[in-house]
């Protein structure tokens, strides 16, 4: 298992954002230009230093996996448990991904619930972090095993039962993202920072990385641009694809793992 926990830098002001949003920063947020929307942001973001809250939540998570890893010896060398070295990211939501969440929010049917004002409070994963798994099966005692450690350090709640996007009709299937997904807060005297912490295997999360440098970010500055329509279906094929494999991967570790029982 590995831990991703990106942090970016401090981004160019000037940003890609479509007329939509741009005109609803004017209007809606009284925002001379974006400029001065992300600065604000930028602005709350360090003064309730999330970026330091960030680090302290990594230090306990690696912590964690590094118990685990331990407490399954019977895993042997295969990767159940790893953690990528400390030269990555913690991942603070950029402020541009928070201006079209509060955006987002704002056509939605629920009219106004994130806002200039509220959104360190409302947003659940401006602090996010994410898990690799080998396996499928990893999934599940990986995160039995590391919630219940987690939740025992001070100042860390569990705020929410599993939230699985991996096990979805295809039917209902809005996105090819595919993970489970669990939300915390960490503080004291009633100063909560919330945060959200991504479990998915290793196929899945190289999926998604392909996916947001290829369709994400493109759709995100044109939203109402289809000429991308057929390479999303396509993307969205090979996430099923890429579960199939998941699944045969797991079939194969656990017929493998018999085979070699049954030889000693």
């Amino acid at each position: 298992m590995i831990l991703l926990c990106n942090r970016s830098n401090k981004m160019d002001k000037k940003t890609n954002l479509n007329d939509e949003i741009l005109s609803f920063i004017k209007k809606d947020l009284h925002f001379a230009n974006e400029t001065d929307a992300i600065s604000f942001i930028e602005k709350k973001i360090e003064e309730e230093k999330h970026e330091t809250i960030a680090f302290l939540i990594s230090a306990s998570i690696r912590n964690d996996l590094d118990y685990i890893r331990k407490e399954l010896p019977q895993y042997g060398k295969r990767m159940i448990a790893e953690t990528s070295k400390f030269n990555e990211k913690i991942n603070v939501k950029q402020p541009i991904s928070i201006l079209e969440k509060i955006y987002r929010s704002n056509i939605g049917k629920e009219k106004g619930e994130i806002t200039i004002e509220n959104f360190l409070e409302k947003i659940d994963d401006i602090i996010r972090f994410r898990i690799i798994c080998n396996f499928l099966s990893d999934l599940d005692t990986v995160e039995e095993k590391f919630i219940k450690k987690l939740v025992q350090r001070k100042g860390i709640k569990k705020i929410s039962d599993k939230v699985d996007k991996i096990i979805i009709p295809t039917e209902e299937r809005i996105s090819g993202h595919r993970a489970h997904l669990y939300y915390f807060k960490y503080g004291f005297n009633d100063k909560y920072y919330p945060f959200e912490i991504q479990f998915m295997t290793l196929l899945q999360n190289a999926w998604d990385k392909k996916e947001h440098n290829l369709i994400y970010e493109y759709q995100r500055v044109n939203p109402k641009n289809d000429k991308l329509n057929l390479e999303k279906i396509k993307m969205f094929s090979m996430s099923e694809l890429l579960y199939i494999a998941d699944s045969y991967f797991d079939e194969l570790k656990m017929n493998i793992e018999k085979k070699r029982r049954n030889l000693r």
